[in-house]
């Protein structure tokens, strides 16, 4: 598949590549057949800005042809395969590398998910509908592990005894979600309850803007499936995304009402949430939900938080996983440096040994053990 072909449905579904990025000749041919706006033309007329639009209906199109059957099984690694591809052919910036995997992750699951949840009688696969939370967490982290996370109970109602502190799987068992495609969030202020709403309405998640503190991705929950739409009725999915080796447990906490805080939601109403911190670097594989913690009847909060961390980029953590290699490529994985089967003082070694190596890395400066200086 050449890349002017992949990009319309990976940008509207996957998420899309900002105008910017886009390079011509590719992103002056889009607008023909594509279904890509022109926003723009500068003055010099070399090229145009354009961009996919939040449309649904372009959104539904190219869910639609991500699962259509030939020849070739279209998983998510073979759309890994086919965005290398198209990232090799410098027709735009990927931005950040876990980012655009976990994009895909996601994108892919819910497809899944639409698809377990589908009537066996019906042919025709509607994507862009809502489907249910439980059904998607099981999609993307695949039966056992999703039942350890949604066995889990929130890591911050320490004022409750433990047996009084509802499950994930009870406290969002009417949950739902709805997202075939991502926008980019234009600033901090957007990660709102009030713009939770909307983005179900529209059938999107947010990709959290740059410099947005804690999270990367967030996808909106409505909580009650079958009661009113509005921001009292919402909540959010959010991720902080990690592509390093060294696991992190951070736990974000999108509640707080601090000066610095995310602040989440409008009203301090008790209505729960999730965050998940997304290890995509780290080589062993596990999902981790967050410790429940020891009674504490001074620490009273209002919205329950269930948090856990996925470890790994494979089968094991993300079955939707069949081929790990174009994910490590898609991740910037698989180089000299990563693969070497130690670390420490013998990873240096090997660092200072390599003239392929183009910065200039301060450690070669720190003198050794006996003092001299490497």
């Amino acid at each position: 598949m050449p890349p002017s072909a992949a990009i319309p449905f990976l940008g509207g579904g996957g998420g899309d590549p900002p105008a910017s990025d886009l390079r011509a000749p590719i992103g002056d041919l889009l607008p023909l057949g594509s279904g890509r706006l022109v926003l723009s033309v500068p003055q010099h007329r070399e090229y145009m800005r354009t961009g996919y639009g939040s449309e649904p209906i372009i959104a539904e199109a190219a869910a639609r042809i991500m699962l259509k059957e030939d020849d070739l099984p279209k998983d998510a690694s073979y759309w890994a395969r086919v965005i290398n591809s198209t990232l090799a052919s410098g027709t735009f910036n990927k931005g950040p590398n876990g980012e655009l995997a976990m994009r895909l992750l996601l994108t892919c699951a819910y497809d899944r998910a639409v698809k377990m949840e589908n009537a066996p009688c019906d042919p025709i696969i509607q994507c862009d509908r809502p489907i249910m939370l439980i059904t998607f967490l099981i999609a993307l982290l695949g039966s056992s592990n999703a039942d350890k996370v949604l066995d889990s109970v929130p890591s911050n109602q320490h004022h409750l005894p433990f047996e009084d502190r509802l499950s994930l799987r009870e406290r969002f068992k009417d949950a739902k979600v709805r997202f075939t495609h991502f926008m980019r969030a234009g600033s901090p202020e957007v990660v709102k309850d009030q713009s939770m709403w909307p983005a179900l309405v529209r059938g999107f998640a947010y990709q959290c803007c740059d410099g947005q503190k804690d999270i990367d991705i967030i996808i909106p929950i409505l909580l009650n499936g079958n009661g009113k739409l509005d921001a009292s009725n919402v909540s959010a999915l959010a991720f902080q995304i990690k592509n390093t080796i060294h696991a992190a447990n951070p736990y974000v906490d999108i509640a707080s009402t601090r000066q610095d805080g995310i602040n989440l939601f409008s009203k301090e109403d008790g209505r729960p949430y999730i965050a998940v911190t997304a290890n995509l670097g780290v080589t062993k594989s596990e999902v981790i939900p967050a410790p429940s913690g020891q009674r504490d009847s001074n620490r009273i909060v209002n919205h329950a938080r269930y948090a856990f961390t996925v470890n790994g980029c494979n089968t094991s953590s993300y079955p939707c996983i069949t081929d790990v290699s174009p994910w490590n490529i898609l991740l910037n994985k698989g180089k000299l440096l990563d693969e070497h089967p130690h670390g420490g003082d013998r990873l240096m070694c090997v660092r200072r040994m390599c003239d392929l190596v183009p910065e200039i890395h301060s450690e070669w400066a720190v003198p050794n053990k006996q003092g001299d200086a490497v």
